[in-house]
């Protein structure tokens, strides 16, 4: 497993260049319920999922910041089922 700890808590602006240099695309990039934005990304054998929250979470939920409008943080990032902070925890 890639280490993913490193692309947590950035603004996901910043991170999706970088994992494109890598050789990573996006393969589904959508907003879900609970304020939550799902990135799904693949190279070779590798798939992984970014979920981003935004940084103004409140204002957000709210309604007064669209989703095209909001900035985005890497929340945690997926890969085979498991948390990267698990993985970094433990």
């Amino acid at each position: 497993m890639q280490d993913w700890g490193k692309y947590i808590e950035r603004p996901i602006v910043e991170v999706l260049p970088e994992l494109e240099a890598e050789g990573y695309r996006v393969t589904s990039d959508e907003c879900v319920i609970f304020g939550q934005r799902n990135i799904d990304i693949e190279k070779d054998d590798v798939a992984a999922e970014i979920v981003c929250v935004p940084y103004d979470f409140e204002e957000y939920q709210e309604g007064n910041i669209k989703p095209e409008d909001a900035d985005w943080w890497v929340d945690d990032v997926f890969e085979n089922g498991e948390s990267s902070l698990q993985i970094n925890e433990g």
